[in-house]
């Protein structure tokens, strides 16, 4: 699934990581359901997963929006060191 070494593939394993963090997060306040506190600060983590993953999500939309064919050939095509 991720055997090329480029950004867009570095973005969607970090989107991966992300949502994988997040889905944790929310385990953790079902769990932590009886203590208030301390679910919301799971809850908040969660929250913070998802902003992060929007994030990353628009930075690969916007690198998507500016490849052109030319460019995949060119630069696309070079692994990352």
């Amino acid at each position: 699934m991720f055997s090329e070494r480029t950004i867009g593939n570095l973005l969607d394993i970090l989107i991966a990581a992300e949502e994988g963090s997040q889905k944790f997060h929310l385990q953790l306040a079902r769990m932590f359901a009886h203590q208030p506190e301390a679910r919301a600060v799971w809850w908040m983590m969660a929250a913070d997963e998802e902003f992060i993953r929007s994030q990353l999500r628009e930075h690969l939309l916007r690198l998507n929006q500016l490849r052109t064919p030319a460019w995949r050939r060119t630069v696309e095509a070079r692994p990352l060191a």
